[in-house]
């Protein structure tokens, strides 16, 4: 089962916690929760993927087509993203519609606490 939270602590950004499957059944829940994060208003949406199991089409195209939504003052970006998941984002291309963080790669926000992932 997929879980959508979002996280409001930090100022100007909103943390969307992914748990789970990224799969069709998922894709409209992932969609609400990352409209929710878009409708507050803040900068920077992060995306934590950390424990996220599997990301198919479904959830790619949920994230670009929001990415694509909207406006220029704010920013989808992904973190703590696993390995495995890296490389089939870099191959859709992803990379060059928002910022992605694998997990052990440098912190990128400065602005946010950093997010753990959890040990392997």
């Amino acid at each position: 089962m997929s879980q959508f939270t979002l996280n409001l602590e930090a100022p100007d950004v909103a943390v969307v916690s992914a748990t789970g499957e990224i799969d069709p059944e998922a894709a409209r829940s992932f969609r609400r929760a990352l409209t929710e994060a878009a409708e507050t208003g803040r900068p920077l949406i992060l995306v934590d993927m950390a424990n996220v199991a599997f990301l198919d089409s479904a959830g790619l195209a949920v994230l670009v087509g929001v990415r694509r939504q909207l406006p220029l003052e704010q920013e989808l970006a992904l973190c703590n993203v696993p390995s495995r998941m890296r490389r089939a984002l870099d191959i859709a291309g992803t990379g060059r519609l928002m910022p992605i963080h694998a997990v052990g790669e440098p912190w990128a926000w400065p602005q946010v606490p950093e997010l753990e992932a959890p040990a392997s």
